[in-house]
């Protein structure tokens, strides 16, 4: 049976052409190499150029991570020592097996079934109300999270122009198994990466009904509430320019149109003629999003309007933050936001919005911490802080989990 060898892990017959070649063993300095397609037994380490797999229960003992260029490492040439004073040496490390892509969607096949909650699932509060799917965009300035612990948490990095370090998106999520695994990716970002003022946080909302009138309801709420969250926000939420080393408005005010009609011919470029499936002339291929600049408003309608995957509304205004309590919160209002306009409502602020979508415990929660996110604003104008970089004064005001 020429071309065949037998799985060490599972002993079946498979080709050799889609096993995985890697080191079961070390005896006397002589690697011991077997064949497996079970991909989740083996450890890669980089060696040059080159990614050799090990054993991984085998070797648990010998490897180590070595944060400073975002790597597994044999223990015999970096000690534990050295890995917790090494930390972030690199500002732009993307040591992965597979290509650095703009768009999430990309790399789904790669990333599918691959997750696992490490410890015991919880309930959270949300799961009840949160009818849609949902989706988060990590930038980072610097760290890397290795390529396992990544397939692990389905945060798949990707590239980013406009910041130093890799953006890691979550994989598509939903109901409470997707919010333990946000709290579980959450926790893996902030112990290997850190944001600095370049980064921002995207939150994708699915799954609702695709029509004009649900888009435009979207639009009229936004519009409606963006007035009181420039009230509440950090100063610069919306003039980004101000403070990017790009120099760039990433997170615009929304503008006011008349109809749906309206509001297409000015985000996609020529008439509605009743497909919301179109590709945007300004990125046919669905590969330079960059180049349409009405995606940069603080919500995203272009992936809702133009082609025929990724139908998601994208909130853009969101700060950095690993602070799951404030996520959550904000998760709350996003899913209000469409749930109200999928079923025709029409809020001119966000404690109707909240009183409105969710019972009256968990919307005088939502109350308080949306003063608290205005207290937070508050405290960081008095420090001069105009962008909201001070993330450990909202630590302290969004120290309590009771939306959880």
């Amino acid at each position: 049976m020429d071309g065949v060898v037998r799985d060490f892990f599972t002993d079946k017959v498979i080709r050799i052409n889609y096993a995985y070649r890697f080191i079961n063993d070390i005896i006397d300095g002589i690697k011991i190499f077997e064949y497996t397609e079970v991909s989740d037994k083996l450890i890669s380490i980089r060696d040059r150029r080159d990614y050799i797999y090990y054993n991984k229960e085998r070797f648990e003992n010998h490897i180590i991570y070595d944060r400073s260029c975002g790597v597994y490492k044999i223990s015999d040439t970096l000690s534990n020592i050295d890995t917790i004073y090494c930390k972030y040496a690199s500002v732009s490390t993307y040591n992965y097996e597979f290509p650095k892509n703009y768009e999430a969607a990309e790399s789904f096949g790669i990333f599918k079934d691959k997750q696992y909650l490490k410890s015991e699932e919880i309930d959270f509060k949300l799961s009840k109300f949160l009818k849609y799917t949902f989706g988060l965009e990590f930038e980072t300035a610097t760290g890397t999270i290795p390529q396992d612990i990544c397939f692990r948490d389905g945060l798949i990095p990707l590239r980013d122009g406009s910041i130093t370090g890799n953006e890691y998106s979550t994989v598509v999520l939903s109901g409470n198994k997707g919010l333990n695994l946000l709290k579980q990716q959450i926790d893996t970002l902030k112990d290997y990466t850190f944001f600095d003022k370049n980064c921002s946080l995207h939150v994708h909302i699915g799954g609702f009904k695709l029509s004009p009138e649900v888009l435009w309801n979207i639009y009229k709420n936004c519009v409606n509430l963006q007035n009181q969250l420039a009230m509440i926000l950090p100063v610069y939420t919306f003039k980004s320019s101000e403070y990017k080393d790009t120099h760039k408005d990433y997170c615009k005010l929304l503008l006011g149109y008349r109809d749906f009609e309206s509001l297409y011919k000015s985000m996609v470029g020529f008439p509605f003629l009743g497909s919301l499936t179109e590709p945007h002339p300004n990125d046919l291929e669905h590969a330079r999003k960059w180049n349409i600049d009405k995606r940069y408003f603080w919500v995203n309608f272009i992936n809702a309007l133009c082609y025929s995957g990724g139908k998601t509304i994208e909130f853009r205004f969101l700060r950095p933050t690993y602070n799951l309590n404030k996520i959550i919160f904000w998760l709350y209002i996003f899913n209000a936001i469409v749930y109200m306009s999928e079923y025709g409502g029409v809020v001119n602020s966000l404690e109707e919005l909240v009183n409105t979508v969710y019972p009256e415990d968990i919307a005088k929660l939502l109350e308080t911490n949306i003063i608290k996110t205005k207290i937070c604003t508050e405290t960081q104008k008095m420090l001069k802080d105009y962008i909201g970089e001070r993330t450990d004064i909202e630590d302290r005001i969004f120290d309590t989990n009771e939306l959880i």
